[in-house]
């Protein structure tokens, strides 16, 4: 009995190394990018990757965020769709080097973006104390996706982005995990 016990336990280790490996690599060898941006005086940290979904589409993923000092997870949860918002916005600017064309001035046109591959799924956040603390996501073994199709342009009277987003989340995580959709 004491076998079949060591033996799940030691099949379950193996499947949720092998998701979480493969839900921290880029698709086809493409790099990983990372930004750090300020929502309300707050570091965020976010490593995403991006590419071309059926040789057409731009896409991303996100991989990881993090929370830095002097702020917490709460900053996250709390204002889930503002930074989510802000994230998508920095890697639509981030991505023009790297990823995509310039984001054009909304009297022209708009950049679609996609978010159609593996998206995070996590269950709270974990501390790092060293060497800068940080808070991180603390991830479950299942995958989802956020299915969305991202507009951004340059408005030129008012001189910000404009975005916006439509999507959903498929398949849910299930409790006690939550997805980074951000919707």
């Amino acid at each position: 009995m004491k076998e079949i016990k060591y033996f799940w336990f030691f099949l379950l280790l193996t499947f949720i190394f092998n998701i979480q490996y493969l839900s921290a690599e880029c698709d086809n060898g493409t790099p990983e990018n990372t930004f750090v941006f300020y929502f309300r005086n707050c570091p965020i940290e976010v490593t995403y990757c991006c590419d071309l979904n059926n040789g057409f589409y731009h896409n991303f993923s996100i991989k990881s965020i993090k929370i830095f000092s002097p702020c917490d997870s709460s900053i996250y949860e709390e204002n889930k769709r503002e930074i989510t918002d802000s994230i998508i916005k920095q890697i639509a600017i981030d991505g023009q080097i790297k990823c995509w064309e310039p984001i054009p001035d909304c009297k022209f046109a708009e950049l679609c973006i996609v978010r159609w591959k593996s998206e995070i799924c996590y269950q709270g956040w974990q501390y790092v104390p060293e060497p800068n603390p940080y808070w991180k996501m603390d991830t479950c073994s299942q995958i989802t996706y956020c299915n969305e199709t991202i507009r951004i342009c340059w408005d030129s009277e008012t001189r910000e982005y404009r975005i916006t987003r439509q999507g959903y989340v498929y398949p849910e995580c299930t409790y006690p995990c939550k997805d980074d959709c951000g919707f």
